[in-house]
């Protein structure tokens, strides 16, 4: 099912209880409540669209979009001076359940819904991703420039579309419901906050690893104590996250020494290391020889 909405066009639409859908919109003033009746997709690709869930603000804008099932509670506001484009997709569960069921377990002609206890339960954590860094994103993308060319052409949404983004949607998510797993048996609201906040934690490591930050810095950042922090990130990536700050400052390190256009200090100081000697004994610990050999190879 395919329908376009905007201020001065609202076609009045049945929806049954079960069903696939997709919405292309364009607004610039809405405030309304948002009815997560199945698993949505929210694509902005022009403007922004801040949605209030589960006591959580998104601020979706352009080339984003926030995932959440039906087990989500929130609101939409739109407030803008041009109109602010976006596509509203929602998976019937069932589908969702039935491409998890196959990923986990391909070798089975009738995958069991049951094994998806992540997409469709209380458990999944509401969260906002860039179309640029997804593989579910690069649909989004290609969808979005096909409706806005001509919104009110009569389109038939086949059911290939849908599950080709849910098989995307569970590409981008599958080590996601993994790390969610580690964090073991816990209260859902618990273990989505904190999953959501180790997250933007990794996120913080990744974007500022070249900064003087630390640990505890970020640790703060995310509301939780430097230990908390350590002990939930480990128990979720595998890892701990000063190793996971240290191999992200190294591989830069070994790419910019590759490039060979710097000074070995330079280079050390650009990826967060304090000093050369440190950036040097971290660094032949990790590829079992110093830079400065790294750099006469080149």
């Amino acid at each position: 099912m395919y329908f376009f909405t905007s201020e001065n066009h609202r076609p009045v639409v049945s929806l049954p209880d079960t069903f696939n859908l997709v919405n292309f919109s364009r607004y610039k003033q809405l405030e309304a409540v948002v009815p997560f009746r199945n698993f949505s997709i929210k694509y902005v690709g022009l403007g922004c669209e801040t949605y209030h869930l589960n006591g959580n603000r998104f601020d979706i804008d352009d080339g984003a979009y926030l995932l959440a099932n039906q087990h989500t509670e929130g609101r939409i506001r739109i407030d803008s001076e041009v109109d602010v484009s976006g596509i509203c997709i929602e998976l019937m569960p069932s589908m969702i359940s039935e491409v998890v069921a196959s990923y986990i377990r391909p070798d089975t002609l009738l995958p069991d819904p049951g094994l998806d206890v992540f997409f469709s339960s209380e458990a999944y954590p509401e969260n906002q991703y860039h179309s640029r860094e997804t593989h579910l994103g690069k649909m989004l993308r290609s969808m979005d420039v096909y409706l806005s060319q001509n919104p009110h052409r009569d389109i038939v949404i086949s059911n290939e579309l849908y599950y080709s983004l849910a098989e995307n949607l569970i590409a981008d998510h599958i080590s996601t419901y993994r790390q969610f797993r580690n964090l073991g048996n816990i209260k859902a609201s618990t273990g989505k906050d904190l999953f959501r906040k180790v997250q933007l934690g990794k996120k913080l490591i990744e974007s500022h690893y070249h900064e003087s930050w630390d640990i505890a810095d970020v640790a703060a950042h995310c509301c939780m104590s430097e230990y908390h922090f350590f002990r939930i990130f480990k128990k979720v990536f595998g890892i701990s996250p000063y190793q996971h700050l240290l191999d992200i400052r190294l591989n830069n390190a070994m790419h910019l020494i590759q490039k060979n256009d710097q000074s070995i200090t330079n280079i050390a100081i650009e990826s967060g290391f304090a000093d050369l000697a440190s950036f040097s004994k971290a660094f032949s610990k990790k590829f079992g020889f110093p830079p400065s050999k790294m750099s006469r190879l080149n």
